[in-house]
């Protein structure tokens, strides 16, 4: 409280309260998300996911909460308002800062990888017949098309090893064979494990 009183010796006075506040220390940012919350370290992002973004500054009394957000790209990702935005349409790395608007130049910083996300992969040659010590190369087709990571791992199952064999490239290669065997072919995302697909191929013996 600071009382100010007239110099001319009339008595008049007044009282101003006045509130001390100290600058910003710190600042912490945390990104918010369907399933997730993170503070301040690099994430892996997809463009088509909503996320919300917050920052946090210390003290809390500090003389100003304002907080002023810079994006090093902002065809990838820039701050609108209190979510991420995507929209211009670029995929890579992103850092976001946040600095404190007191003049204290407290800031912090949170770097995205901006990806478009594997969502699905179906098999298109599925269903064949091959013959023994014939290959045949399986092919697939990646949800979305401009995927970021479009790299697949092939497998077939344990016990269909005796009498096939697939690399990542997708060449199948029958071993020989007496009778008919059903080999099963799986594909999975390298990116997501959850984009998966499988299908079936028919050795026959040779003729």
């Amino acid at each position: 409280m600071i009382t100010v009183r007239a110099a001319d010796g009339a008595g008049a006075q007044e009282q101003v309260r006045l509130s001390v506040c100290p600058k910003v220390r710190s600042v912490t940012i945390s990104l918010y998300w369907p399933g997730n919350i993170v503070n301040g370290m690099t994430q892996l992002v997809s463009r088509d996911e909503d996320i919300w973004i917050r920052a946090d500054v210390y003290p809390e009394d500090s003389l100003s909460g304002a907080i002023e957000w810079k994006s090093s790209n902002a065809k990838i990702a820039q701050v609108k308002g209190e979510k991420i935005d995507f929209s211009g349409g670029k995929t890579g790395t992103v850092t976001l800062t946040a600095t404190a608007t007191d003049g204290s130049k407290a800031s912090a910083t949170v770097k995205l990888n901006v990806v478009n996300r594997v969502y699905g992969v179906r098999i298109t040659n599925g269903d064949a017949n091959l013959q023994a010590g014939k290959k045949m190369t399986m092919k697939a087709e990646i949800n979305p098309l401009d995927a970021t990571n479009t790299k697949l791992v092939w497998s077939i199952r344990p016990e269909d090893a005796p009498y096939a064999t697939i690399d990542q490239k997708g060449v199948l290669t029958a071993k020989k064979v007496t009778d008919v065997h059903t080999i099963r072919v799986t594909v999975t995302s390298l990116e997501n494990e959850s984009a998966s697909a499988w299908t079936n191929v028919y050795l026959y013996p040779a003729s």
